[in-house]
């Protein structure tokens, strides 16, 4: 998650830097579905971690 955190503020400060372009879209779109892909991965670790006894 630590990864994701940062890569979101190097976005942030693309942004406020000089406006994030087009050509950052794949950056975003890599951001986003590593995203998702964390809400999956926990869907599947919470109930494994704390709901099965």
């Amino acid at each position: 998650m630590t990864v994701g955190v940062l890569w979101l503020f190097t976005l942030l400060a693309i942004d406020y830097k000089r406006g994030l372009e087009p050509k950052d879209a794949l950056l975003v779109d890599i951001s986003a579905l590593y995203w998702h892909f964390v809400d999956v991965v926990w869907i599947v670790i919470f109930p494994l971690i704390y709901l099965i006894k």
